[in-house]
């Protein structure tokens, strides 16, 4: 949240900037073969919690591309590696035998969660700006088909399966920029109702565990409150350093907080997969304190009491997700407030980058990311020491390409 609508319009500059320039440089270097296969590395480790050796990269890269035909061993090294990921939704591959009027081999299933996040990272249409899924490229398609085709299913259920919400749902292309374009657009009706559509959804998550998994999958209110009460007080993003790490009051850093509750998390022991941020975008104020801003953002993690925990220390409590949605509904002026959902590992509003050393560390966010990494790098002494193990090792492998 920003004091000063100037101020948050500054920021977005900037960042609107910044990111221009990166993608300049992405169209001047960068082909798309190689956005791709960067793409494929953040879906095995963050959807299988694999880090990939780069000529596995390659391979995959390589067998996943439409105008190329895999050869017999392409097939079985892709089957190979599905086995030694093994990790599937239990829900959805269910969904999908309903579907298909046939049961699924754990390969099968295996390859319709890889297909399923083939592309989340990657730019989408956004044209209409569907809540979950309609946003993929003819290409993006075109590789989820091939990795369903590898893995067995016939030519008509890859058909039914593209374009059903099993391989096509997404919760990370839409940016705060995209909704604010759609302000005006779209009326206050049609606002609430895509946003009914996106909580809908999420409880229908909230159905969906990890298969084999042992960590924990759902979170009780205190565990909640708990997980809330450590971002707070974190040394780092506690509300009361605010000014050593934003004396004009121009970012807010309520994305510094959200990182921290999914790090905090993992931390704590919480199934990745159990642990989501929310945003909202629109024109936001707090009536008779002039302060506006156009963004929030804050981490959720799946309850035990069907649906989502939101974990925002700007309230002195948690929340369920519907709850916290109405706040931030109640806050905006304009009636066309609007809600989209991501993976954890998303930075920000403005992209949906995940976290990078190159965004982290800039001097704009005066050290505050560079102590918040430092701290859960040092944390976990003494008689602590043993529950912390979890998150050091984790801190370790999201930023082993940072520090």
């Amino acid at each position: 949240m920003t004091k000063n609508i100037g101020y948050s319009f500054l920021f977005a500059i900037l960042i609107s900037v910044h990111a221009q320039a990166q993608q300049r440089c992405e169209n001047l270097f960068d082909t798309p073969i190689e956005r791709f296969q960067q793409s494929v590395k953040e879906v095995a480790q963050l959807e299988f919690n694999s880090n990939l050796f780069d000529g596995t990269v390659v391979f995959l890269a390589k067998a996943l591309d439409p105008s190329e035909t895999p050869s017999l061993a392409d097939v079985q090294r892709y089957v190979s590696l599905l086995g030694e990921w093994g990790t599937f939704d239990n829900a959805q591959r269910k969904n999908v035998q309903v579907f298909l009027g046939r049961p699924l081999s754990e390969i099968e299933a295996t390859s319709l969660k890889f297909a399923r996040a083939l592309g989340r990272t990657e730019k989408g249409q956004n044209s209409e700006l569907p809540g979950f899924q309609g946003n993929y490229t003819q290409s993006q398609l075109a590789r989820k088909d091939r990795a369903l085709q590898m893995a067995g299913f016939s030519e008509v259920e890859r058909t039914a399966l593209l374009e059903s919400e099993y391989v096509q749902d997404v919760l990370t292309k839409h940016t705060a920029d995209d909704f604010l374009k759609e302000i005006g657009k779209k009326t206050a009706v049609e606002a609430v109702r895509l946003n009914r559509e996106v909580l809908t959804k999420m409880n229908q998550l909230l159905t969906e565990d990890k298969v084999g998994s042992k960590r924990k999958q759902n979170v009780t209110f205190a565990e909640a409150s708990e997980l809330r009460d450590k971002v707070a007080n974190n040394p780092v993003t506690k509300f009361y350093n605010s000014e050593k790490y934003d004396p004009k009051g121009e970012i807010g850093f309520c994305f510094g907080r959200a990182m921290a509750g999914h790090l905090e998390a993992l931390s704590m022991g919480i199934e990745k997969d159990s642990i989501r941020k929310a945003f909202v975008a629109g024109t936001m104020e707090r009536q008779g304190e002039g302060i506006t801003w156009q963004f929030h953002v804050a981490t959720i993690v799946k309850g035990t009491k069907g649906s989502w925990w939101v974990i925002d220390p700007i309230f002195n409590h948690v929340m369920k997700l519907e709850e916290w949605y109405g706040m931030m509904y109640d806050m905006d002026s304009s009636g066309q407030l609007r809600l989209f959902v991501s993976e954890p590992a998303r930075f920000g509003a403005i992209s949906n980058d995940w976290y990078n050393k190159s965004e982290l560390m800039i001097d704009f966010y005066n050290n505050y990311f560079k102590d918040l990494t430092e701290y859960f790098k040092s944390r976990g002494t003494g008689e602590q020491k043993e529950r912390h193990q979890t998150i050091s090792e984790r801190v370790k492998r999201f930023f082993s390409s940072i520090l």
